[in-house]
């Protein structure tokens, strides 16, 4: 089966280079598991950020995200498993 992560952003938008909190759960993926957040650059390739999570206990995951310094980012976790993403 697949993986599943849910993602929450605390602030719904941030002014370019500011710290966002991003809070969800995940199924199929143990706890210690890691999370990296990556982000559209503007080539149109993903590109890692320097942000990551481990999974917790009871599936939970938080992360701290500097975003990027343009104006607009489209972000998504990769995991070492194939998943499902969902975000709000």
């Amino acid at each position: 089966m697949t993986a599943t992560i849910t993602a929450h952003a605390h602030h719904t938008t941030a002014k370019a280079g500011s710290s966002v909190t991003i809070t969800g759960r995940v199924t199929r993926i143990p706890v210690g598991g890691k999370l990296t957040v990556r982000h559209l650059s503007s080539g149109g390739e993903w590109t890692t950020l320097h942000a990551s999570a481990k999974v917790m206990r009871g599936g939970t995951h938080e992360v701290h995200v500097n975003s990027p310094a343009r104006a607009r980012s489209n972000c998504a976790w990769h995991t070492a498993k194939p998943c499902r993403p969902s975000s709000t």
